[in-house]
């Protein structure tokens, strides 16, 4: 008798008899008739007879047909539960190793393996055994943890033993009922039949059979023989390839072929792909992709299982009821998902919902945030404009979700009629008139279809190239496309504009009356309060050349000023810097003037270059807010030079820029690999390992710090990657490098040229004494030749264009004529205005130097001071270190915003509050050196809305702390400007502004629990870092 809590039947196999087939065939045949998707085929001593294992629990009684059977074509199968065993079989005895020593052996292994052995018999002429345990959960414990085992020097190996697969009979044991064994007809032993069941035959085989098909120039002249069987898989990866061709490659595919028996052979033109994907695989090695792109959107055709997707959405179809237990794919989601999203739906929904509407539950298990259960109509010509309303409403909903991805299978083209050709097209037009709207959020749609539906993915890919062509045709005329930024030129007003920002000049006095025609009409549109907030604003233009203020009575947020004076010569470099703070702020769309083109022709050549090329050069960065920007023209006039600027310079892109990550054609990107044998589940298990070595071989690495490298030295590293076969993917606002790739050489070679130039670029961030208009790279160069008292030398600028400078005279020479170089000692600002500022409990400094990290001694008053605070709320946790950070261009930017909060702020209003935030050890560096930028938005979750994260107790911000290899915690504590508060909530991209004002709010969050959100980057002083 078997326990309670044991199922008498395995509720994922099921036991088939009759003419198998090929196996791979089998396998899809299965899963097209039941919708199940098979995860493994089991056979052992008899090729009529097979297990089959399902990656989910199912009923056997609602996919069995009359008379016990299964139909699959012409052929019918003999279909039964299978029974739970209590047996393993052991193969391996010898002379050395017999059943006594082994049962001996097993007596004292097994209580310490977690199970209770019962009692062994030897089986068969082959040296086998099969040991009985008390409780089938015995059997699968041990199996979980012991596949093979040493005796005397000789390995066993352990597997699961079922019954109805060998020629064995078994008479029933004491206390445990086994399967009834199966008519069984005798079947004469052959050669075949000796090579199939005798390990050491098998080896001489394939050996000998290895030695012959190496005679042959082509695997496929084989594959003719009766003997051999052939299958494949597709692996795709950047430089798969080059991978498996190199040594290392060689020696892997050698090893799997020695360890299965079969011969391997990579095919470099991909013809078929057999997806093997479990729970574990990985979908970029068993999927087959199309992208397409239409404005913001991007599209992508998956061959795979909507079920593994691991988009923020996934949407799936069910009945009006709710019910996941009807339908084949909503079974599938609710044995993976878990019963949770089954109760959440009952409870939302419990009058369920109307044809054309759909529900909304989380992902559940599933590796999904949502899923979004729509109840589709069947098909008819009158329910297509409801199918295209309801996709509709799934792509809004995703947006208002904040969801970056959604994942759509072929709605309704099963059981409810839905031509597919209908569906694509439907679908394209829904996608079409989405990306239309303003999007905040999303940016990738996937379309997925099932391995064995080739007519639907050919369908889709038919429908969706055709349809994608005609709508990107469109964008023609004055919108130009780089990467994804679209540039669009038209005549107007620039402070008309209803953008998240527009952009000016001004001159470093900041005074609008006199910077010009634009700063003219803001004034007299703004008012004085504009001219205030500018004033305050001054110390920010004159160190950093760009700022930002408000935008009183516009239709825009912000307004960004850039430098008139500073950029006049470089004003590629500037718009790009300002295209930059647009992207840190997080706008999504800018306005841009034609800076000093004004109502006259002068200089249209030298100004459209430097524009096109400060934003062909920002659409090469991976950003992920700015995407639309306009180039605003006052005079109608000019407006023709600056459509036809084809041509006017060298590095222009084309206006169908390929991606980012500039993956070149002779570099592969998947490869078929084909898997030739006796057996099917000889070729499965080496293209299962295969599959695994090459995930295990596929390195992905991650480096910060990027952001402190010029656009040259970016495209440095972006060519270096591709010499070494590498994908790399820079993210500007994060200061992210993702690389990944085969050659770990190459990404040894890549990281260190990456740590030279981060610690170059360091060194010249701390030299704040000399700058000069050029890139951070070039600019020591520049100085140390101008040390030396040269006449001239060579400069590269932010765009990549060479300059002859000319010391004596200061003149600059190059593609956009002769420039006035400057050179700035901010080292005497700071000294003028800052010496006073610094704290006197700060340790000296350097001059040129900005950053230092200084420990605090526990007798110093400010140790005591901040481990009360931290004490308050975590009393068990002693501090180990605790470091002052003593940031000079940080601290100075703080005093600035400080001053300004006091001065628009309430009188004695607390401005400042000094609070928690927890961090990462890997995430210190940048943050001492760069403060709390929006960069570290959303790394815990944005509950409150786009900003850093600050609370009072130091037992809230623990939360997000994370030990490093030594088991140290950090966390700091630090300055902030709260300033005055309104609570907000995660759809906060920007405070509103205070009411009877233009200035916005200070902070955000949610007040009663002491958690602040801070949405500018000046806001905050990281001044002590604790360690605890």
């Amino acid at each position: 008798m078997t326990s309670k809590d044991e199922l008498p039947v395995y509720s994922n196999l099921i036991y088939l008899q009759g003419d198998l087939g090929n196996l791979e065939k089998l396998a899809e045949e299965i899963t097209a008739l039941t919708g199940l998707h098979v995860d493994d085929i089991i056979q052992q001593d008899l090729p009529d007879r097979c297990i089959v294992a399902f990656m989910a629990d199912f009923n056997l009684e609602e996919i069995l047909m009359e008379g016990n059977g299964l139909t699959l074509g012409s052929k019918h199968l003999i279909a039964k539960p299978v029974f739970n065993t209590n047996s393993i079989l052991v193969n391996g005895l010898s002379e050395k190793v017999t059943v006594s020593s082994l049962k001996a052996y097993l007596k004292n292994k097994v209580p310490s393996w977690g199970g209770q052995m019962k009692s062994l018999e030897e089986i068969n002429q082959d040296k086998q055994a099969v040991v009985y345990f008390e409780r089938s959960i015995d059997a699968d414990d041990i199996l979980f943890l012991k596949q093979e085992f040493e005796i005397d020097g000789e390995t066993l190996f352990l597997s699961k033993y079922f019954p109805c697969l060998s020629e064995v009979k078994f008479e029933a044991k004491d206390g445990f009922t086994p399967e009834i064994p199966l008519a069984i007809t005798a079947v004469q032993k052959n050669l075949l039949r000796q090579i199939e069941t005798k390990n050491k035959s098998k080896q001489i085989y394939h050996g000998r059979l290895r030695k012959v098909i190496s005679l042959y120039s082509d695997c496929e002249a084989i594959s003719s023989r009766e003997q051999l069987n052939v299958s494949g898989v597709t692996i795709k990866n950047f430089g798969i390839l080059e991978f498996l061709q190199r040594a290392d490659g060689q020696e892997l595919i050698g090893r799997i072929q020695e360890k299965h028996g079969c011969i391997i052979k990579v095919v470099p033109n991909p013809k078929m792909n057999l997806s093997l994907g479990g729970p574990g695989d990985s979908t970029k090695m068993t999927t087959t992709e199309n992208s397409w792109k239409i404005r913001h959107l991007k599209i992508n055709l998956i061959i795979g299982e909507i079920e593994k997707q691991t988009s923020d959405i996934i949407v799936i179809t069910v009945n009006t009821a709710l019910n996941l237990k009807v339908g084949v794919l909503a079974q599938i989601i609710l044995s993976q998902a878990g019963e949770e999203v089954q109760r959440t739906l009952e409870k939302r929904y419990p009058k369920g919902i109307k044809l054309g509407e759909f529900a909304e539950t989380s992902g559940g298990k599933l590796q999904t945030k949502h899923i979004f259960h729509a109840c589709v109509p069947k098909y008819s010509q009158e329910v297509v404009q409801q199918m295209s309303d309801l996709l509709e409403n799934l792509l809004a909903r995703a947006e208002i979700l904040q969801a970056k991805s959604i994942s759509f299978p072929a709605l309704g083209t099963g059981g409810l009629g839905f031509p597919l050709d209908i569906f694509s097209k439907v679908m394209l037009e829904s996608i079409i008139q989405h990306s239309k709207l303003k999007s905040d959020s999303l940016q990738q749609i996937q379309l997925v279809v099932f391995p064995s539906d080739t007519e639907a993915a050919e369908t889709i890919q038919s429908v969706f190239s055709t349809g994608f062509k005609e709508a990107n045709a469109k964008l023609k005329g004055n919108v130009y496309r780089y990467g994804h930024i679209f540039l669009r030129i038209k005549v107007g007003d620039i402070t008309e504009q209803e953008t998240d920002v527009i952009v000016t000049g001004i001159k470093d006095s900041m005074n609008l009356a006199s910077s010009g025609e634009v700063c003219n009409v803001l004034l007299e549109k703004c008012g004085k309060k504009l001219q205030d907030e500018c004033n305050t604003k001054k110390t920010d233009l004159d160190l950093n050349d760009v700022t930002m203020t408000s935008a009183p009575n516009l239709s825009c947020q912000h307004i960004i000023f850039m430098n008139k004076d500073a950029f006049a010569p470089r004003l590629a470099q500037g718009i790009f810097k300002v295209l930059i703070e647009a992207e840190k702020l997080g706008a999504t769309s800018l306005a841009l003037p034609a800076l000093g083109a004004g109502f006259h022709k002068k200089n249209i050549t030298s100004i459209k270059q430097c524009i096109f090329q400060a934003v062909e050069a920002f659409g090469l960065l991976p950003t992920q807010n700015l995407r639309k920007i306009k180039l605003v023209i006052l005079n109608a006039a000019i407006l023709d030079d600056f459509l036809h600027h084809e041509g006017s310079h060298p590095h222009l892109y084309n206006k169908e820029t390929t991606d980012t990550t500039m993956l070149p054609e002779n570099i592969s990107q998947e490869v078929d690999v084909h898997f030739y044998s006796i057996h099917a589940l000889d070729r499965i298990k080496a293209a299962k390992e295969l599959l695994e070595a090459c995930k295990l071989a596929y390195k992905k690495e991650i480096e910060n710090n990027v952001h402190l490298l010029s656009s040259i030295q970016i495209e440095e590293l972006l060519k270096l990657c591709l010499e070494h076969f590498i994908i790399a993917k820079i993210d500007i606002k994060c200061g992210f490098l993702e690389m990944e790739g085969f050659h770990s050489n190459g990404l040894l070679k890549v990281k260190t040229r990456l740590k030279t130039m981060i610690e170059g670029a360091s060194k010249r961030r701390t030299n704040i004494g000399i700058e000069w208009h050029y890139t951070q790279e070039e600019n020591c160069e520049i100085e140390k030749t101008y040390q030396h008292e040269a006449s001239s030398c060579k400069g590269l600028d932010t765009i990549g264009f060479i300059h002859d400078i000319n010391f004596p005279g200061m003149t600059a020479n190059g593609n956009t004529g002769t420039l006035s170089p400057e050179r700035l000692n901010k080292s005497f600002y700071l000294h003028i205005h800052a010496q006073e500022l610094w704290p006197k409990r700060w340790e000296p400094m350097l001059k040129t130097k900005n950053l230092k990290v200084v420990e605090v001694m526990p007798q110093a008053e400010e140790y005591s001071e901040v481990e009360k605070q931290f004490h308050l709320t975590l009393p068990d946790f002693p501090i180990k270190k605790l470091e002052c950070i003593q940031n000079k261009s940080l601290y100075l930017q703080y005093c600035v915003k400080k001053k300004e909060l006091d001065q628009y702020n309430p009188q004695d209003h607390q401005n400042e509050q000094k609070l928690f935030h927890g961090t990462m050890s890997d995430c210190i560096p940048p943050i001492n050196e760069n403060g709390f930028n929006r960069n570290y938005c959303g790394v815990n979750g944005t509950i409150y809305g786009s900003g850093v994260y600050f609370a009072d107790k130091s037992s809230y911000s623990c939360k997000f702390t994370k030990p490093d290899l030594d088991g140290n915690r950090h966390m700091y504590r630090a300055r902030v400007l709260t300033g005055e508060f309104i609570e907000t909530n995660s759809s906060t991209k920007y405070l509103p502004k205070k009411p009877g004002t233009n200035r916005p709010y200070d902070s955000g969050g949610d007040k009663s629990r002491g958690i602040y959100a801070i949405f500018h980057d000046s806001q905050v002083y990281p001044e002590y870092l604790i360690t605890f």
